[in-house]
């Protein structure tokens, strides 16, 4: 199925997913089913680092130790004797120095190597980011691994950072690396099992980015039990919604669901919801906590054809609704809108 959504839209996905909000020149990219998704990305990061480089490194206090003849900072005399330092007369200091050698440039200068060595990336993005590659020049090269995007810890002073290290978390999260060519191969959602990840982090983030009307979060819900007369509660599972958006009087719980066949048939060949699909968002709807108006949205990526069901079920409004992930980014963009304006019954 993922073999179906234009690459653009891939990207888009995967931006929203990192949360980031994609910039003007990025929502209106056509004619690029071809381009791989290395080389959005990589211009992504390229035109935010145009003008992070302008302003300068962000820059913070780290420490520091040397073998020295001349005491600076704090001495370490114990480290001075384990090192044979004082035969030489000196003495092992530690001290705080001001520098630009940090996880945040690091790891922008490690995503930047990686492209570089790219070997199928444009020759006008290679070229532009070698020619930003010395100004990281005191900057420590590294081999990226997760714990150093756990590592980050964004300040005012540093917010700008936020969407490039999103980007190359992006890179270094869904890009396989062949160590000996160095070529970046995108990760196949459909093969890896993820796609359903995506598609619902993906909506989600857009819920949260691209209107203001209603908070957007998870929500763990707890079955509403009575008296427990034999065993623990503690064995009772808790259940976890997708995406709830609610405001002083609304509250809609949204089950994403990335399914080859949102419906399913019956003995007689016809087209059914599936009904574990809707016991579920009818039981996140009645363990939730009630709101004057209660509203559960199956939400599927359209395959073949547009799927809108309404009904009401015990007071609750079910909508059954597809988004066509091949259409234009303008329509997708219209249709979850939409999904989530209109709460007439149709």
């Amino acid at each position: 199925m993922a073999n179906n959504i234009p690459i653009h839209n891939i990207y888009y996905m995967l931006s929203y997913c990192a949360g980031i909000l994609p910039e003007v020149e990025e929502t209106q990219v056509t004619n690029i089913d071809e381009t791989e998704l290395v080389e959005l990305f990589a211009a992504a990061l390229v035109r935010r680092l145009r003008g992070f480089i302008k302003r300068g490194f962000y820059k913070e206090y780290i420490v520091q130790q040397e073998s020295s003849s001349a005491i600076r900072g704090k001495v370490l005399f114990k480290e001075s004797i384990a090192t044979a330092a004082l035969t030489n007369a000196k003495l092992v200091c530690q001290y705080d120095v001001f520098s630009e050698n940090i996880v945040h440039n690091q790891i922008l200068k490690a995503t930047i190597h990686t492209l570089i060595k790219h070997p199928t990336l444009k020759k006008s993005l290679k070229l532009t980011l070698k020619r930003m590659y010395p100004y990281f020049q005191h900057v420590t090269l590294i081999q990226l691994e997760r714990k150093h995007f756990q590592q980050i810890q964004l300040h005012k002073q540093s917010q700008n950072y936020h969407l490039m290290l999103e980007i190359c978390r992006i890179i270094f999260e869904h890009y396989l690396i062949d160590e000996e060519s160095g070529k970046l191969t995108f990760v196949d959602f459909m093969r890896e099992g993820k796609m359903h990840y995506v598609f619902e982090s993906f909506v989600r983030n857009f819920y949260r980015l691209e209107q203001r009307q209603y908070k957007v979060y998870r929500e763990t819900l707890s079955w509403q039990i009575g008296e427990v007369l034999a065993g623990k509660q503690e064995v009772i599972p808790k259940m976890q919604t997708d995406i709830c958006l609610s405001d002083s009087t609304t509250k809609m719980i949204i089950d994403t669901k990335f399914h080859s066949q949102p419906l399913a048939r019956n003995y007689y060949d016809e087209e059914k919801i599936k009904s574990e699909n809707l016991y579920q968002i009818y039981s996140y709807l009645s363990n939730s906590r009630q709101y004057d108006k209660m509203i559960g949205i199956l939400l599927y990526p359209q395959i073949d054809k547009e799927i809108h069901q309404v009904f009401e079920m015990n007071n609750y409004l079910i909508k059954v609704v597809t988004v066509d992930l091949a259409q234009s980014w303008q329509h997708i963009k219209e249709r979850l809108l939409a999904i989530i304006n209109d709460l007439a019954v149709e």
